[in-house]
């Protein structure tokens, strides 16, 4: 008879209870309750973090839920920089040419931005620490667009264009259009795998698309047409977007794609649009508002503890 141990090479540990610090695929022996358990991706949630010194919106945000650059801003240009730990925002290094955008990607030691306004611009800039350099702008000006990936494999989609351009590390090129020319979208993944979503074009959209390095195809609608929202996710079968304004005001909902569907799972404690948004689809961060604002929330799945039965 196959056995979990010939499976796994493990043996099912006996615990009094469950274990405190669940982690998905997890399998024990409850002893108390004398049933086999185990550990699963449980209901995500948001939590109040700490807030950024300076309100704006239109921020470009990158990195992780314990190590985000929120990058710029406004309404009104800003050129404020502030790294965060997990818990407070520190200010740094300012960029070289302050604008208000949506648009970048990488992490918090390595990151790109790219395009903003106003005006209209296609400037590119990278982060490598402790400075900003000015490299290869974008071949369109645009503003209103959106940008995921890394600091030498991002990717600019949207706008008041079609237009799509990829970034190799030195320098940017055209690539396959986006079907729609949708602004104040929102865009997370990497540069093979991305999902753009949201946004306006003659009217508030709940389209989405995803990117394979090469074309777009259409993916399923999301449940909450809007524009000037943020997303969370690292490619883009697994991500996550929430926030945004539906006419005539901002709501809070939060949406999962799992590749196939978007499900709604639960509202930040602030409605609000314009914000910024990174980390995975466990683990995320939502920056900023307009009005603007300095709020940050947290986004976390925790793993849930559940009982085997027989079928």
């Amino acid at each position: 008879m196959t056995t979990y141990k010939g499976l796994r090479g493990l043996t099912i540990q006996t615990v009094a209870g469950d274990p405190s610090n669940l982690v998905d695929g997890m399998i024990w022996y409850n002893s108390s309750a004398k049933k086999i358990k185990g550990s699963k991706t449980g209901a995500g949630s948001w939590a109040t973090g700490g807030a950024l010194n300076t309100a704006r919106a239109y921020i470009a945000t990158v990195g992780l839920q314990t190590a985000a650059l929120a990058i710029l801003g406004g309404p009104h240009p800003k050129s404020n920089t502030e790294s965060y730990d997990g818990s407070s925002w520190t200010e740094i290094t300012d960029p070289n040419t302050a604008r208000q955008l949506h648009s970048g990607g990488g992490t918090q030691t390595a990151a790109i931005i790219f395009a903003g306004s106003p005006p209209d611009t296609a400037i590119t800039e990278k982060w490598d620490g402790s400075s900003w350099t000015e490299v290869g702008d974008l071949n369109t000006a645009r503003s209103n667009g959106a940008g995921c990936g890394t600091a030498t494999a991002a990717l600019m989609a949207g706008g008041d264009v079609v237009a799509v351009e990829e970034f190799n590390g030195t320098a940017w090129a055209e690539q396959n259009n986006i079907p729609t020319a949708t602004r104040a979208t929102t865009m997370n993944g990497i540069q093979t795998s991305a999902t753009f979503a949201g946004g306006f074009s003659t009217a508030l959209e709940a389209e989405a698309y995803e990117y394979d390095g090469t074309n777009w195809t259409t993916a399923a609608s999301f449940n909450s047409a809007r524009e000037a929202l943020a997303s969370f996710g690292k490619t883009g079968t697994t991500v996550g977007v929430f926030g945004g304004d539906e006419a005539p005001a901002a709501v809070g909902k939060t949406e999962q794609f799992d590749g196939t569907s978007w499900t709604e799972v639960a509202d930040l404690a602030t409605a609000r649009g314009s914000l910024g948004g990174t980390g995975t689809n466990t683990l995320g961060i939502a920056v900023g508002k307009l009005p603007v604002g300095t709020q940050t929330e947290e986004w976390t799945v925790a793993s849930a503890a559940v009982t085997f039965t027989s079928s």
